[in-house]
């Protein structure tokens, strides 16, 4: 049997009203023991949010309850701010590092400015999951 690592990422400016995280998360790790061969354990060897101040204050008693690093991308231009980028360099610096090593990036999101990175992730034989709501699950990404 095999435990699957699992770096999860969440994109608080992209995240349409309120969800329970820890719901989602253990969705997830049902989800990795049904979909990975031999896997009986899913672990997340990381859990970030990143966004703007305001945006992470709704979900800020759930992260830290949770054990998410949280990290602040203010605003650069009016409502654009840096979390995509932020996020999508952390996932590269952990597929370069290596170390922990990661067999899943999860991204939550709406924001299919992530598929570069993860097209990235899967070349590296990555495993890359993509959580949105229903209506944003239709873009192809």
């Amino acid at each position: 049997m095999k435990t699957i690592s699992i770096a999860i990422y969440l994109d608080v400016e992209n995240i349409r009203g309120m969800i329970s995280l820890e719901d989602l998360l253990d969705d997830i790790r049902l989800l990795v023991t049904q979909e990975f061969d031999e896997a009986d354990k899913a672990v997340f060897g990381l859990k970030k949010a990143i966004g703007e101040s305001a945006n992470l204050k709704r979900y800020r008693g759930q992260l830290s309850e949770l054990n998410f690093t949280i990290e602040d991308a203010p605003h650069i231009t009016g409502k654009k701010n840096r979390a995509d980028l932020m996020i999508s360099v952390d996932a590269l610096e952990k597929l370069h590092v290596g170390n922990p090593s990661f067999d899943l990036f999860v991204f939550l999101t709406s924001d299919s400015d992530y598929s570069i990175v993860m097209n990235t992730l899967r070349k590296f034989n990555k495993q890359v999951w993509m959580v949105a709501n229903a209506e944003d699950s239709q873009k192809i990404v």
